[in-house]
C-alpha cells in the first residue's frame, strides 16, 4: 500500500509484471525495481510485443496471462518430475510415423487432444516388445495403502507393460480395486505385450479376468502396434 502511494497503481502493476519475469517476489526487489525505473516496458502503453500497445486493462489481462501460463508449465513440469518417466524427454513429435507398426495419424492427432483423459475413457495399446509401447508408471516408494491413494487422485494412470509377470492372489485384487474406482471416472493407459486372449494365464483367475477385461479393454480406445522392433530398425539405420 505504501509502495501504491509513492509510484501510483500503474507503477506498482508494472513493477509486479517485471518482478514476475524476474522470478523476484521479496518487498525490497520491488523496491528496487521501482526506484531504477525498470519496470519501464512493462508500463500500459508500452510496446510489449513489438507491434501492439496495450491499454491497461488489456495489459492487466496479459500480465495475468503469463502468469497462468508459468504455472501451468511448471506445474506439468513437477508430475513429469514426480511421475519418474524412463524418458522424460520423450513426445509425441518424436514419433516416427514412416515406421511401418500399423499407426493411425489421424488416430494419433485425436488422442493427443487428450479429450479421452477428460471424459475418462481409457487407451488400450499392445504389440511386441519395442514397437512402441514403452511408458513407465510412477515406482512404489510406500506401503500399498498409500500407493493406492496416490493413485486415487491421479486423473491418468500408466500401466505400463502389464502381465508381463503373472499375478498372484494379491496382487489381482489389488488390480481389481484400483479399475473398479477408476472405472468411468478416470482414465487408465494400457500397454502389454499380451493380446487380452492371453490375460486370462496371466491374471490366473478368469472371473477377475473378465471383470478387468469389460472395464479397461473392451470399451477403449485402441492402438495395435506391429512390425519389428523400433529399437532394431533404429540399429539398423544407424549402421
Amino acid at each position: 500500500m505504501k509502495l501504491e502511494k509513492k509510484y501510483g497503481q500503474e507503477r506498482l502493476v508494472s513493477g509486479c509484471a517485471a518482478a514476475m519475469d524476474a522470478r523476484l517476489y521479496s518487498v525490497s526487489d520491488m523496491v528496487d525495481i521501482l526506484e531504477s525505473g525498470a519496470d519501464a516496458d512493462y508500463l500500459p502503453g508500452a510496446d510489449t510485443d513489438g507491434n501492439e500497445r496495450l491499454t491497461p486493462d488489456s495489459f492487466l489481462n496479459w500480465l495475468l496471462s503469463r502468469e497462468w501460463d508459468y504455472r501451468a508449465a511448471r506445474n506439468i513440469e513437477r508430475l513429469v518430475k514426480n511421475a519418474n518417466f524412463r524418458y522424460g524427454d520423450a513426445s509425441m513429435a518424436q514419433i516416427d510415423h514412416t515406421l511401418p507398426r500399423g499407426l493411425d495419424s489421424n488416430q494419433m492427432e485425436r488422442l493427443v487432444s487428450l479429450d479421452f483423459v477428460r471424459k475418462g475413457d481409457n487407451l488400450f495399446i499392445t504389440g511386441c516388445a519395442g514397437t512402441g509401447g514403452t511408458l513407465k508408471i510412477a515406482k512404489n516408494k510406500g506401503t500399498i495403502d498409500a500407493e493406492l491413494k496416490k493413485l486415487e487422485k491421479a486423473q491418468l494412470l500408466i500401466l505400463d507393460d502389464l502381465f508381463l509377470v503373472p499375478l498372484d492372489a494379491k496382487e489381482r485384487a489389488h488390480l481389481t480395486e484400483i479399475i473398479e474406482d477408476r472405472h468411468g471416472r478416470k482414465s487408465i493407459i494400457v500397454t502389454s505385450q499380451l493380446p487380452e486372449l492371453d490375460w486370462y494365464d496371466a491374471i490366473g483367475d478368469p472371473t477377475v479376468a473378465d471383470a478387468i477385461l469389460d472395464r479397461i479393454v473392451h470399451t477403449a480406445h485402441r492402438i495395435t502396434l506391429t512390425g519389428e522392433s523400433v529399437r532394431k530398425l533404429k540399429a539398423l539405420k544407424s549402421r
